[in-house]
């Protein structure tokens, strides 16, 4: 399991390596909906998924295997139950994990 880091930012880019994929993780706040997206790239920065709603206790790539996203699976964990917020990631309560392929 790798844990995706979170900054304390409402728009923020992460590089990663998913199961030896190159990944850029986009990962916005909306305020106006009060919710986490998530836009997927490669190492090219070709755009692979966009717009993603982060929602806890789902796998986010699995309808999306007839895409180039990595062979495992991304899913944001709710530690307190509660619905994700703006400060779920820096304060601890929920975390965006991936899950090898080897894992799922």
């Amino acid at each position: 399991m790798i844990k995706i880091p979170f900054a304390d930012q409402n728009d923020f880019i992460v590089e990663a390596e998913l199961d030896e994929m190159t990944c850029f993780l986009h990962l916005a706040w909306n305020d106006d909906d009060a919710m986490w997206t998530l836009s997927l790239e490669n190492a090219e920065n070709d755009v692979i998924l966009s717009g993603i709603r982060l929602v806890s206790d789902w796998p986010m790539l699995g309808r999306f295997r007839h895409l180039a996203v990595p062979k495992g699976e991304l899913v944001v964990v709710s530690l307190d139950g509660e619905p994700i917020g703006r400060q779920s990631f820096t304060d601890g309560s929920a975390e965006l994990v991936y899950l090898p392929a080897q894992a799922t």
